[in-house]
């Protein structure tokens, strides 16, 4: 089965709970059924996963996405390719949902921290369920009230669910957010403006200063997270088209 649905230079992510996500790509199908695929890297270096270690594994494809587990059996080096060779357990299932597709971007965006408190009395604005004018001006002017700053980021990843960037601040778990960007649609240009939660955040060794963090949408409408999922598989169709110079 593995061959009639994956193909070589397909996108994958090795994923294990409360981890970040290994990213590798699938180099060839052994003749014993396991697949061989590339040693992650992060940062520029080699992640040596170990030998027996069992992974959740997402494989994306021109099908769709699809998930299964995996245990890696071996690793070795041929030329200056490093590898590892993965069994998959059992048949692979495929992922109706869309929005765990991430896209790879450099991408520059603006974000800033928000309370609780200010989340509320935007929700109460949208809801727009007040019993007269005053109290409708007296959440406004509450919320006119509040101070904030913007920072600049650079977007590196995207997906319906969320996105990874990059800042020279750090964050901390459960920080939230208002991101704004851009993406470049087939329609023009469509500006969002969204609430997120930080799920993780880390120091990037290899670049002086700099902070990555992911973070997972948070009171996100379907219209807004279907235009995100179609830019990114639009996006992805060129770049497939490009490469292969079509």
């Amino acid at each position: 089965m593995l061959k009639t649905v994956l193909s070589l230079g397909d996108k994958l992510e090795l994923v294990r709970k409360n981890h970040e996500p290994f990213k590798s790509k699938l180099l060839d199908f052994k003749e014993n059924g396991r697949l061989c695929i590339a040693m992650p890297i992060e940062n520029g270096r080699l992640i040596p996963l170990s030998v027996g270690e069992s992974y959740q594994v997402q494989f994306y494809t021109a099908r769709g996405m699809f998930v299964g587990k995996g245990t890696i059996t071996d690793r070795y080096r041929i030329k200056n390719i490093f590898m590892l060779e993965v069994e998959m357990n059992g048949e692979l299932e495929k992922l109706q949902r869309r929005e765990y597709y991430r896209l790879s971007c450099i991408l520059d965006i603006t974000y800033r921290s928000f309370s609780e408190k200010e989340l509320l009395l935007r929700t109460l604005l949208n809801q727009n369920s007040f019993e007269n004018e005053g109290e409708r001006e007296k959440v406004e002017n509450e919320l006119a009230g509040i101070s904030y700053h913007w920072n600049q980021a650079v977007m590196i990843d995207i997906s319906g669910g969320g996105i990874r960037f990059q800042s020279q601040l750090k964050q901390e778990k459960g920080d939230k957010l208002t991101l704004n960007f851009p993406l470049f649609t087939s329609d023009g240009v469509r500006n969002f403006s969204l609430y997120a939660s930080v799920i993780t955040s880390r120091k990037v060794e290899q670049l002086s200063g700099t902070y990555e963090h992911r973070a997972a949408f948070i009171d996100i409408s379907r219209e807004e997270r279907e235009s995100i999922v179609r830019y990114i598989f639009d996006e992805d169709r060129k770049r497939r088209r490009k490469k292969s110079g079509l």
